[in-house]
């Protein structure tokens, strides 16, 4: 009987201390599934993915099986590394490495779903950026974070980060940052039939930038083609607080004119509050409030759109000046898109 209890103890220590064997399974269609096998019969086997997944898989549908080397699994799988691939036919996968060879690379995403990629079919294969992990899914970045409708976040642009927009169909405008923590921005009004053009051009700097927190500050100036002796601009500081997804911000600017080669400050400020909601992986809600020297006020509320390179802002600007003289609709359209590259 003592020997029966010990060689039951030692049955059960050898089972939990031996190592599974992974196994790479090559199916007649072309699919392919690495786990370890919990059952196997004449009819087929179970296999367990290592995010707990089961398949059974019938024994005439299996064309190969192998060993895996553990040494041979990816070093992102153990190192926990998102990557992003990109196949050939213009879908993306955002996960961890499971498993890797000449043939294949098994995908695992956030959620748990795995995925068996050809390497004939990805074109391209990077460390996954400018995404966000939402408990069991993940979300790609907001590619326009750095501003609402028009005015400014305190956030930094990333070296290199450019973009161009239209506003209205008539206002284009194109972006770019020098460094991490400067960019600049310029745009024109072409009306057709019209030999002025309305231009613009802008800098804004971020002084700091925190975890929740952040302070720029920058200028604009805008003047019209044949009339550069003239013109008229803003001086700005704003404050950030929040994430890239959810923040506010507070802009104290003042207005400046140029005249005769003269600059002119305003005496009073212009006051802006914003915000910012992400609801999902591609709508935000934006609203943006302007409160002008004299007591003018404009309020707005839009929703964004976006993709991976594309936003679209959809909005209404009213104000209550506009709704008190009764003539004519309160309500300005506003249709923005902005493309990153």
């Amino acid at each position: 009987m003592k020997a029966f209890i010990l060689f039951i103890l030692l049955s059960i220590t050898v089972v939990l201390t031996q190592e599974s064997i992974i196994e790479k399974v090559n199916t007649v269609n072309g699919k392919t599934y690495i786990g370890t096998v919990i059952l196997e019969d004449s009819t087929g086997i179970r296999l367990m993915t290592e995010s707990g997944l089961e398949y059974t898989i019938a024994a005439d549908q299996i064309k190969s099986r192998e060993i895996v080397d553990t040494a041979a699994r990816s070093e992102a799988y153990q190192e926990e590394v998102l990557l992003k691939i990109t196949t050939v036919d213009g879908n993306s996968f955002i996960g961890t490495v499971l498993y890797e060879d000449e043939n294949v690379v098994v995908l695992r995403s956030v959620s748990g779903a795995e995925y068996t990629i050809p390497v004939a079919q990805i074109e391209t294969r990077a460390i996954a950026e400018d995404i966000l992990i939402q408990e069991d899914h993940v979300w790609r970045l907001d590619p326009n974070n750095t501003r609402y409708l028009f005015a400014p976040t305190a956030f930094s642009m990333d070296k290199g980060d450019r973009y161009c927009s239209d506003t209205c169909v008539l206002f284009t405008s194109f972006a770019v940052a020098v460094n991490s923590r400067v960019s600049f921005m310029g745009g024109l009004m072409p009306i057709p039939g019209a030999g002025e053009i309305p231009i613009y051009v802008a800098g804004k700097g971020t002084l700091w930038e925190g975890e929740k927190h952040a302070w720029g500050m920058g200028l604009i100036y805008g003047t019209v083609t044949g009339h550069e002796d003239a013109g008229a601009g803003v001086l700005f500081t704003n404050l950030t607080r929040g994430n890239r997804e959810k923040h506010a911000t507070a802009s104290l600017a003042y207005g400046y004119v140029k005249d005769e080669g003269e600059f002119k400050l305003a005496d009073e400020p212009w006051v802006t509050l914003a915000g910012n909601l992400r609801t999902s992986n591609r709508v935000a809600w934006i609203t943006e409030n302007h409160f002008f020297p004299g007591g003018i006020q404009v309020f707005s509320l839009g929703i964004r759109f976006f993709g991976e390179y594309l936003t679209v802002d959809v909005a209404g600007l009213t104000s209550p000046d506009w709704i008190s003289e009764g003539e004519g609709f309160p309500l300005f359209p506003w249709l923005d898109f902005s493309y990153h590259f």
